[in-house]
């Protein structure tokens, strides 16, 4: 064999095994998909929306995720306040309009009771105008 044919031919091998796939799966095998992404935290809140409608808050109690924004939102015809157990967060008298409250990052599941003032004289009374949002780490 000629000293050019076989310079030719080792160059062909050598580029033949050089372009061969580094990951194993040369000879059209693709690879394996990738893994799914991975699943929601647990214990998120099924909403970061509350209505005030007249004389109820809906939904409740509720679950939002530790650090979540809630919106309240004034739908009903009669004037209503959100004021919070721990003090933080409370709106004032209103009958449309919304009014927010960031929840704090917490470890462990925490309630915060809320009530309208006009229409509850307390935080845990049955039968009144008061709710729980529960954030959970």
């Amino acid at each position: 064999m000629p000293m050019s044919r076989l310079l030719v031919v080792s160059a062909v091998l050598l580029l033949s095994a050089a372009c061969g796939s580094s990951t194993g799966y040369g000879g059209g095998t693709p690879p394996p998909p990738p893994p799914p992404p991975p699943p929601p935290p647990a214990g998120g809140g099924h909403t970061t929306s509350i209505d005030v409608k007249d004389n109820e808050f809906s939904p409740t109690p509720d679950t939002v995720s530790s650090g979540a924004t809630v919106t309240f939102t004034w739908t009903g015809t009669v004037a209503h306040n959100i004021k919070f157990e721990d003090g933080s967060g409370n709106s004032g008298d209103q009958t449309s309009g919304t009014h927010t409250r960031t929840f704090p990052t917490v470890t462990t599941a925490t309630s915060f009771r809320y009530r309208c003032t006009f229409h509850s004289t307390n935080f845990t009374s049955a039968n009144s105008m008061n709710a729980v949002i529960v954030v959970k780490p």
